[in-house]
């Protein structure tokens, strides 16, 4: 029989931020109807590259950590390592499955997508961009809800 693996001491805390598309960020009527308003964003494919290549780069840029020893002689070690659990923690999932993520079908989340933005520094999202989909959005269900066909 083999040795069982030892699970590791310590444990990669994820980013608990509640994500956008939660139900209870939904608006609910005086008659407890609930309107969903789920946001995704569909991204080129270059742009899906784009994105993963510059959280490959910051995720291999080094994070030397200096710790000091409470020692008579003071002696202080470095450890280098890179600053991928960083980078994977603040995303909520490793690199391995972001890659996944970004090039299944369909649009990615608003959330994870702002926070590759906030990660990378490249802007694929802006506030006025955000501004003109609700806005084209609003047109559109309001058209509906008069009885109107929708014109799109």
């Amino acid at each position: 029989m083999s040795p069982a693996i030892a699970y590791p001491s310590t444990v990669r805390k994820w980013n608990n931020d509640k994500p956008l598309n939660a139900t209870f960020n939904d608006f609910h009527t005086e008659q407890g109807v609930r309107i969903s308003q789920p946001i995704y964003i569909d991204l080129p494919t270059s742009t899906r590259k784009e994105l993963l290549n510059g959280v490959r780069s910051i995720s291999n840029e080094p994070a030397e950590v200096e710790q000091t020893v409470n020692t008579v002689s003071d002696i202080r070690t470095i450890s280098s390592s890179t600053r991928q659990p960083e980078v994977e923690s603040f995303l909520g999932m490793s690199l391995d499955i972001l890659r996944g993520v970004l090039f299944q079908r369909g649009g990615l989340s608003a959330d994870l997508v702002f926070r590759l933005q906030q990660v990378t520094g490249i802007e694929v999202v802006n506030e006025k961009d955000v501004k003109a989909a609700f806005k084209q959005r609003q047109t559109q269900l309001l058209t509906c809800l008069k009885g109107k066909p929708n014109a799109s």
